[in-house]
């Protein structure tokens, strides 16, 4: 199996959630330790993929905690970055794998498996230099990655 689709089924085993949704609004916050910038986006989910405790459907509003962001501190612009995860585009859709942060019921990205960025082909949405595989730098057929997470077959030990 190629390491693009077992990267996705990885992503469709260890998500608490797969949804297809759409950035309205980003809000940066710095973390307690003032070291690193990081966004609290608010996500239009259009598809329900997997929602593991079923409270997620068509039309819901969450919000997903993204690694990378940009703010002003002290008259100063400042930003940190994932290269994995660069700064989404409010209202392109996108294609996200999540796990759910116990603490604040917001979401964040499953560790290691890209957003996925477009309509009918979906390519990881990754900054230069990222780390991906070259299959999803190109894109796939979105039907094909649907298809890959719908055939997922995880093991009850694959989960956290």
């Amino acid at each position: 199996m190629p390491f693009h689709e077992r990267l996705i089924l990885i992503g469709a085993c260890e998500a608490d959630a797969i949804v297809l949704a759409v950035p309205s609004k980003g809000q940066p916050f710095l973390n307690p330790e003032e070291t690193w910038i990081f966004t609290r986006y608010q996500l239009r989910v259009s598809n329900v993929l997997k929602s593991d405790d079923g409270h997620l459907v068509a039309g819901n509003a969450l919000v997903y905690v993204h690694p990378s962001g940009e703010t002003t501190l002290r008259a100063q612009k400042i930003s940190t970055e994932v290269t994995n995860y660069p700064l989404l585009r409010l209202g392109n859709e996108y294609l996200f794998f999540v796990r759910r942060i116990e603490r604040t019921g917001h979401y964040r990205a499953v560790i290691g498996v890209p957003v996925f960025e477009g309509i009918d082909m979906l390519r990881a949405h990754a900054g230069a230099g990222a780390q991906v595989p070259k299959r999803l730098e190109e894109g796939l057929r979105r039907e094909a990655v649907l298809s890959t997470i719908s055939a997922a077959q995880c093991p009850e030990d694959r989960r956290r």
